[in-house]
């Protein structure tokens, strides 16, 4: 009897008791970190944001002198509507031709000869209309705006500094989403099977809880004491307080 009692008393702490999570040491990361920079060249006019600013969605960060990029728009424009013009006289002049052959009046070399000239007026502004487009994207681009709403990491940029383009310049801004946060673990090989991309775990940061999802695992082995681990990647969201990559937290994995 009382090795009965014994065994129903282990089934119980064992089915009655869930495992216990296990908590290993992770390190805060931005989990969304973007690289700042423009596709045109030209000389940095303004920069209106420092290292450290919150700044919301849409906001103009850095600008370039406007000059070069308005005048490059409104010399493209200007030819779109010569082209446009051009177009719309070739096309009158082959409707035209179009009457007079039905007639008997115009020969087949004159209607190819309009045809052919509407066809070049129609190619010419169609390349005009292009060029508009090219000057309205670089016009767009000569501006530099916060992506979304988030933080201020880095500035490399001053008024007065020339962009280029053809070069690979360092990156003007660098920026991270506010709120959104990743944290990496590293751990055993031997835990990885308990785990899987998506699965719901816990941060603890100072004390305080934060639900996660597994957002990776490593692949490739990391050292950490000497024991090949792997990197878990956690994404959660922290309206207030804000974080700093390099923090230290602890992900609980069952």
């Amino acid at each position: 009897m009382k090795w009965l009692v014994l065994g129903l008393f282990i089934v119980f702490e064992l089915v009655g008791h869930p495992a216990m999570a296990t908590g290993f040491e992770a390190v805060i990361h931005w989990a969304h970190r973007v690289e700042l920079s423009t596709p045109v060249s030209g000389v940095i006019k303004t920069v209106t944001v420092v290292p450290g600013a919150f700044v919301k969605e849409g906001r103009v960060m850095l600008t370039l002198e406007p000059t070069p990029f308005e005048a490059a728009l409104q010399r493209a424009r200007a030819g779109e509507v010569r082209a446009a013009v051009a177009r719309d006289e070739a096309k009158r002049d082959y409707d035209q031709a179009k009457q007079l052959y039905a007639e008997t009046v115009l020969s087949t070399v004159e209607l190819q000869n309009a045809d052919n000239k509407y066809k070049r007026a129609q190619a010419g502004w169609s390349i005009a209309d292009a060029d508009v487009a090219k000057a309205e994207y670089r016009l767009t681009y000569s501006v530099i705006r916060a992506p979304f709403e988030g933080w201020v990491l880095q500035r490399n940029a001053e008024p007065g500094q020339t962009v280029s383009s053809r070069l690979a310049p360092p990156p003007l801004l660098i920026f991270a989403a506010a709120g959104r946060y990743v944290a990496r673990a590293r751990v055993p090989g031997p835990q990885l099977d308990r785990v899987s991309v998506g699965q719901q775990v816990k941060v603890k940061i100072d004390g305080v809880e934060y639900s996660g999802t597994i957002n990776s695992i490593g692949l490739e082995p990391i050292l950490a004491d000497k024991e090949s681990a792997y990197a878990v990647d956690v994404v959660f969201n922290v309206s207030k307080p804000l974080l700093r990559a390099g923090q230290k937290a602890e992900v609980d994995l069952p």
